[in-house]
């Protein structure tokens, strides 16, 4: 099944009561940022946080730069998408 949230406190919510494979998600969003998003899922779902592929128009913040998560740069491949969410859902697998 697939979800969208509007916001980061959205995506939030959903993570609490959907139980999410793997999360797609812009690093430039209102209320809650990507970036942010990423440090609340670290607390909240350790293993989640090491499934999240993000998307920015801009260039990669050096504090997300080494982490676990995928970054992918717009306009997005598709290709490139479909070997993110292979290799995010293959994190939750092992």
């Amino acid at each position: 099944m697939v979800w969208t949230a509007q916001d980061g406190m959205e995506a939030l919510d959903l993570v609490r009561t959907e139980g999410l494979d793997v999360v797609v998600s812009d690093l430039a969003m209102p209320r809650l940022g990507g970036y942010d998003l990423f440090l609340r899922l670290q607390d909240e779902a350790p293993d989640l946080s090491r499934r999240i592929v993000f998307m920015t128009g801009g260039s990669v913040p050096v504090a997300l730069q080494g982490k676990t998560c995928t970054v992918l740069s717009k306009p997005i491949d598709l290709h490139a998408l479909d070997e993110a969410l292979g290799r995010a859902l293959h994190q939750g697998s092992g």
